[in-house]
């Protein structure tokens, strides 16, 4: 094959060889450039386009930062130093849910690991759920890792999934 291909090309005059070379050259160029350059071009004006919108969201991020700084700031410190906090385990977090009267609504309340709770309602009073776990948060430093809420039948109640951190 290579043969024959090197015999084809020696039986071409110089002329065409010239013109079947300049025009292999141009061919490979327009693939070069349809291919390679002219994606990344397009891709370029793309993220072009979207960096003023990248640079707002970033700003919004910046003063919501700035703004949750603040807030925790005028709370300050839940358990300042020196308070005693009451250590909690997963017994005691399900007591204290029996006492705020949710115990009962909740469907599992499982260890996810170490000292992490989990807990799922299907139907929850949301400011009963939330009172109590600033409770905790604010006596026992229990603290939210993950929470999601779906509005239930009932106004003001919810479908919670909720993982805790213990102290």
């Amino acid at each position: 094959m290579k043969a024959q291909l090197l015999a084809w090309w020696q039986a071409r005059p110089e002329r065409d060889r010239h013109i079947l070379l300049i025009g292999g050259a141009a061919l490979a160029a327009l693939l070069v450039l349809s291919l390679g350059v002219l994606p990344l071009i397009d891709q370029h004006r793309t993220l072009r386009a979207r960096l003023p919108l990248l640079r707002g969201s970033t700003l919004q991020l910046e003063a919501q930062a700035a703004e949750a700084q603040q807030l925790r700031a005028q709370v300050g410190d839940v358990n300042p130093a020196g308070s005693t906090v009451a250590p909690m385990s997963a017994a005691s977090v399900e007591a204290s849910a029996r006492t705020a009267g949710l115990r009962t609504g909740m469907d599992s309340f499982r260890s996810v690991g170490e000292g992490r709770l989990e807990f799922t309602m299907a139907n929850a009073s949301f400011d009963q759920v939330l009172d109590w776990l600033g409770r905790l948060r604010r006596d026992n430093g229990v603290r939210v890792q993950a929470m999601q809420a779906d509005a239930a039948d009932q106004p003001g109640t919810v479908k919670l999934k909720v993982q805790l951190i213990l102290p």
